[in-house]
């Protein structure tokens, strides 16, 4: 709501603004850019790899969170240190993924890192639980998701130069598209199923983005 009174008010103060004759006015004209941008090689297979990663990386951590918190009993305060390991883990991953990313190849590293994020949880699924072990198990996540979004972002940014910036909308749109969906769609098998489903399904879904990465036609120095 505010952001539409917002927008009303802004619309109401604003000047108008007249283009230049031959030039195209108005929204419509994004649209042909944008259609252009979408299949650019390689565009669609980035996005939905990033659209993937973050079912697979915000459902683990969702669902996770609500298992101990409803079926655990464990402390807020608890839950919100094991989720935080993975952030700072991913600051001190992040630069250093980025600088293997530049010298050994931007694919390998994103597989790389897909690996240990896919490791990190098939430990969570398969190993009984204590909080330390999960801490390191959050850590390891943490670790790989930083050093698979790192080298994606960057892949997408550079599919296009002249269409950097519609490429990076597209790419930026479907990817956030997988983390608003992520627990609507994963809450299907965690009401009936538990956490043990959500877990081979965050599995399955960090296994779908490397595939489509590793079929994604990239410029050879990200190879």
């Amino acid at each position: 709501a505010t952001s539409v009174v917002a927008g009303v008010l802004y619309g109401i103060s604003s000047e108008v603004t007249h283009r230049k004759k031959g030039k195209q006015a108005g929204l419509l004209a994004i649209f042909p850019i944008l259609r252009h941008a979408l299949f650019q090689p390689g565009v669609l297979y980035l996005s939905f790899s990033a659209f993937s990663l973050f079912i697979a990386y915000i459902g683990i951590m969702t669902f996770t969170a609500d298992h101990l918190k409803s079926n655990l009993s464990l402390a807020s305060d608890q839950i919100g240190a094991l989720l935080s390991v993975t952030g700072f883990s991913g600051i001190i991953v992040s630069p250093i993924a980025g600088f293997l990313g530049d010298h050994l190849g931007r694919r390998k590293v994103f597989l790389a890192g897909t690996a240990i994020a896919l490791l990190s949880i098939a430990l969570m699924a398969f190993v009984t639980y204590s909080y330390s072990t999960y801490l390191i198990f959050f850590l390891v996540l943490g670790t790989g998701a930083a050093t698979a979004w790192t080298p994606l972002n960057t892949m997408a940014v550079q599919v296009s130069v002249s269409l950097r910036k519609p490429v990076t909308s597209v790419y930026n749109a479907i990817k956030f598209t997988g983390y608003a969906l992520s627990p609507v769609i994963l809450s299907v098998i965690y009401s009936p199923f538990q956490l043990r489903a959500v877990q081979l399904g965050c599995m399955g879904a960090m296994m779908i983005s490397s595939f489509l990465v590793s079929r994604a036609k990239v410029q050879s120095n990200e190879a």
